[in-house]
């Protein structure tokens, strides 16, 4: 009944009267839809994400029933991972998050690694086609044993090497809920990724 509100929600956020520090706690209050919603889409692109961000960061903390988050191609960059990592505390209901194609690099998902691994009922995560080098790598890696809930995390075609994909692969081992982790892109040597393939049948190319 509640699913998809996608940017008619925002729209909703903008003519609301009231600072922006105000909107999304008013609006979560004022329409009962939204305190149902479970469900929340965007693919805002960059010329619709700087208007439309900062609404999106003020009312996701009400939305406590949220389940599944998709801002795919809303080029949220490092910025906007530690804006969504401040917002994601309050979704403790969150099971699907998709943060493809966003711009995000390593201190963004340092700062979403922090409270990534506080979700529940996290189980599928992708950050796929961002620009996470070996040392966001890492800090997903250690993160990853504690997300108690995770199955599949995504995080092909970014710009880990070598580095990158063997951390992540040892994180693997100790997360036996884990049934798919992608993470191939070009800086990873063809080699060194069949080796850990071999080693970890879950480490998958698509």
């Amino acid at each position: 009944m509640f699913e998809i509100f996608n940017v008619c929600l925002l729209n909703m956020c903008f003519t609301l009267n009231c600072s922006s520090s105000q909107s999304g706690s008013i609006l979560a209050d004022s329409v009962p839809a939204v305190k149902e919603l479970y469900k929340l889409e965007f693919e805002l692109g960059p010329e619709n994400g700087p208007l439309a961000l900062p609404k999106l960061w003020d009312l996701l903390p009400g939305l406590h029933n949220l389940q599944h988050l998709d801002v795919e191609n809303s080029k949220i960059g490092d910025k906007g991972a530690e804006k969504l990592a401040n917002a994601l505390v309050f979704l403790r209901s969150l099971e699907i998050l998709n943060l493809s194609e966003n711009c995000i690099g390593d201190q963004g998902v340092k700062k979403l690694a922090l409270t990534l691994k506080d979700l529940p009922k996290l189980h599928c995560l992708s950050l796929y086609s961002n620009v996470i080098s070996d040392e966001g790598a890492e800090s997903l890696a250690a993160v990853l044993p504690h997300m108690a809930s995770l199955t599949d995390l995504d995080v092909k075609y970014n710009k880990m090497t070598d580095v990158g994909a063997q951390s992540l692969g040892a994180s693997l081992r100790n997360c036996k809920k884990v049934k798919t982790l992608r993470m191939w892109n070009q800086c990873i040597p063809y080699g060194v990724f069949e080796r850990l393939q071999q080693q970890d049948h879950r480490i998958l190319w698509h």
